[in-house]
């Protein structure tokens, strides 16, 4: 189980020479992501003017192995 941050999905999703090191992890284990952190990479993508990068991250948040979950003060102090 790992937990996603919006860089990585902007690097697969921009398809950026680093995205390669991404990949592996986002396709093979359960994939945990907050609403806030795909708020942030939905607003850098759409920043890139690039409606198919925001649509790959909507198809890979649909997956079997993602998780989206709540931010609350509960995730935050144990992420602190």
């Amino acid at each position: 189980m790992i937990a996603v941050d919006a860089s990585a999905l902007v690097a697969v999703a921009l398809m950026e020479a680093d995205a390669s090191r991404y990949v592996p992890a986002l396709e093979g284990a359960v994939c945990l992501i907050g609403w806030p952190t795909l708020l942030e990479a939905h607003m850098v993508l759409a920043g890139y003017r690039r409606p198919t990068a925001i649509e790959a991250v909507r198809f890979w948040q649909s997956g079997p192995l993602v998780r989206t979950v709540a931010f609350d003060e509960a995730l935050f102090e144990a992420a602190r």
